[in-house]
């Protein structure tokens, strides 16, 4: 890798893709062209350009190669346009044998249609006993539910986000995108984790610890912290469709990118998302920090839950150290504790004591 030093060809070897899941998630929002998708060079593009924007900022990426064009591109030889030439120059059959042929060739293609390969039978084959068209319809309809259920998050909380909405319309707006978000988690889970191998203990606990890798399982219990509140909270959408736009969108560049009102109104919000995901994923972890502090102050007031802080401070200490969302929330507690302890320390000193029990019970998991 040119302009790398040793010391960076060495963490990036060294670099465990296997199991990184951001590695997976960022993978899996990539939209690689079906005829590379096998190259063992744009993967390893991709994994240095995860590798610069995730780890080391300064590692250099090798330029990729052009692929050489596929036999399929190749122009047809002389020979080749030499068969119609040589048709045109024969002799005009009769009109019997031009009906003779006619049927000849209709029994044949009868024949071929029989098998369910092609033709009607084929097409019937398909939808009665054919089972190739059936598992695929199946197969793509988990990824078709998870993108519905993502863009109907989306929808809920942009209207109960909406300055001038009626109380009780802000009310079902904010239940119908929690319970969205519960579902979308839910598929994603399904979709990317597959279920437990077995009913058993053992498997069940190895299937949870491969839940806990990705964001998806904190997502729902996002969602379930906050459905029985008896008042709509609208900051705690924010983090659920932040986190609902990027899969949602990394969906339509995979599959609506040729059509033209994704062109046409689509495409740049689509492309702008996946160019700064670090950055969305950075406002993500920000609201819901931000929504710790909120709900303390809630206690204050009628509409207090102390289970509800309880549990959201739970979740909070969870992303801190869940490998999916730790980098994030770590900035973030980071940039707080430069901005918020100088004036601790010079105005309510006596406060430094319990935020340092804040912080040793928020590092604690990570000792565990």
């Amino acid at each position: 890798m040119a302009g790398n030093t040793p010391e960076q060809q060495a963490a990036f070897s060294s670099f465990d893709f296997a199991t990184s899941a951001a590695w997976r998630d960022y993978y899996n929002n990539l939209t690689i062209p079906p005829d590379r998708a096998n190259d063992p060079a744009v993967l390893s593009r991709y994994k240095q350009k995860f590798f610069r924007q995730f780890v080391d900022p300064a590692f250099q990426i090798d330029p990729l190669q052009p692929n050489p064009p596929p036999s399929s591109t190749i122009p047809p030889t002389s020979s080749s346009y030499a068969a119609p030439s040589s048709a045109s120059t024969a002799p005009r059959p009769s009109a019997s044998a031009r009906a003779s042929a006619a049927g000849s060739g209709a029994a044949g293609t009868g024949a071929r249609a029989t098998p369910g390969t092609g033709g009607a039978g084929s097409r019937g084959g398909s939808t009665g006993t054919g089972g190739s068209t059936t598992g695929s319809s199946t197969r793509m309809s988990l990824p078709t539910y998870t993108f519905v259920a993502h863009a109907w998050v989306i929808v809920m909380a942009l209207i109960a986000l909406f300055p001038f909405c009626p109380r009780a319309l802000l009310i079902r707006a904010f239940r119908f995108a929690l319970f969205g978000g519960l579902l979308a988690s839910a598929l994603s889970i399904l979709q990317q984790h597959g279920r437990p191998a077995a009913l058993s203990l053992d498997a069940l606990k190895a299937w949870l610890q491969t839940l806990l890798t990705g964001p998806h399982l904190l997502n729902l219990m996002h969602c379930s912290v906050f459905l029985p509140s008896p008042y709509p909270i609208a900051l705690a959408l924010l983090p659920l469709a932040a986190r609902s736009v990027l899969p949602l969108a990394a969906h339509l560049r995979q599959h609506f990118s040729q059509a033209a009102l994704y062109r046409t109104y689509l495409a740049k919000p689509c492309d702008w998302l996946a160019a700064n995901r670090q950055q969305v994923e950075l406002f993500t972890a920000n609201t819901e920090v931000m929504l710790g502090p909120l709900l303390a102050f809630y206690l204050l007031t009628p509409q207090r839950s102390f289970f509800q802080v309880f549990l959201y401070w739970q979740l909070l200490k969870m992303r801190f150290h869940a490998p999916a969302s730790a980098w994030y929330h770590r900035q973030i507690w980071g940039h707080l504790e430069t901005t918020v302890m100088p004036p601790v320390q010079r105005y309510v000193p006596f406060l430094l004591t319990p935020i340092g029990y804040v912080k040793g019970w928020f590092n604690s998991m990570g000792r565990a």
